[in-house]
């Protein structure tokens, strides 16, 4: 028994080395770090109108408060209060001061365009990582509409995932103070805490999800997808934590004087943007040892031969 669970252990080893240096070879080579570097001072300059957009669809149904809250707390614990004050200035300078509805619906429109933006960029990212891209032949104005619309869709999934986050954290503290009664307060809270951070671990792991499923233009089934999902989310929320320590102990944004916050931002969404890179790498390499491909959509061609292709589907036994 002990010598099957060795072995097992050895080739669950071997398998899992092989995924990541693989995947780390397939980033490497697509040239990621650039496309990463491209995606955060995109995402910088869209990240005012997507919170304001977010914010405000999520504000329909609970407090404006409770939600800027939420989203306060997330991005002060990686940039600090200072880095968090720079978000909500670059946020309050974006918001309509309408003094008429036509003045005020060319401000959404303005919001909207910036915001799914930045969406276009990761699609143009995640193409460039799995070898695909819109064919030059085809039109494109339907297909850029609907990714439009869809951008607006994911949208809409962020401001219900971060009501739920609000509404899911108010329920879990009731029940922490109600259970603080029976098992102590310390206990209960660290209950809370844990069950907190799955629930942060499930919402990144849906976002993840969604966005490589459906934003490039390239079919992936949902059984990879989840699991690179998975994988993508466990790192970022590791890597959040690490380089919120080392931010705070290294210094950073003191070396940059009044760009400091602004600084800070950039490298942890540039961060966030190779592990999400490296993430769909990790799915394609996932997807590859398994037998399965990734193709390119209708209307999209392959701009390179993905060394998965040359895998064997695994022999059923």
């Amino acid at each position: 028994m002990l010598q099957m669970i060795l072995t097992w252990g050895r080739k669950f080893g071997r398998g899992t080395w092989r995924l990541v240096y693989r995947a780390t070879q397939e980033f490497l080579r697509d040239d990621c770090t650039r496309a990463a570097a491209a995606l955060a001072y995109y995402t910088l300059f869209a990240m005012a109108p997507l919170l304001t957009l977010v914010v405000g669809a999520a504000s329909l149904f609970v407090e404006p408060s409770q939600i800027q809250g939420e989203v306060a707390a997330q991005l002060e614990s990686v940039i600090g209060a200072q880095g968090v004050a720079t978000v909500q200035k670059m946020v309050d300078s974006r918001q309509a001061n309408a003094t008429s509805w036509i003045a005020g619906a060319m401000s959404i429109g303005m919001l909207l365009m910036g915001a799914t933006g930045m969406f276009g960029q990761i699609q143009a990212a995640l193409n460039q990582a799995w070898g695909v891209m819109p064919d030059p032949r085809e039109r494109h104005v339907k297909k850029l509409i609907w990714k439009r619309v869809l951008s607006v869709g994911l949208i809409l999934v962020i401001s219900l995932t971060l009501l739920a986050s609000v509404l899911a954290s108010a329920l879990l503290a009731v029940l922490g103070n109600s259970l603080g009664e029976w098992i102590g307060q310390s206990s209960s809270h660290l209950g809370v805490r844990l069950a907190n951070g799955l629930m942060s671990l499930a919402v990144i792991t849906l976002l993840f999800g969604l966005t490589f499923r459906l934003l490039p233009d390239a079919k992936v089934q949902w059984r990879d997808v989840w699991v690179g999902a998975g994988v993508t989310a466990v790192l970022f929320t590791l890597g959040k934590m690490l380089l919120a320590y080392y931010f705070h102990y290294a210094k950073i944004g003191s070396s940059f004087g009044a760009a400091g916050s602004l600084v800070l931002l950039l490298a942890f969404i540039y961060y966030a943007s190779m592990i999400f890179l490296w993430g769909a790498e990790f799915t394609q390499m996932w997807a590859g040892q398994r037998g399965r491909q990734i193709h390119p959509r209708p209307g999209a061609i392959r701009v390179s031969n993905k060394p998965f292709e040359e895998t064997p589907a695994r022999s059923k036994k």
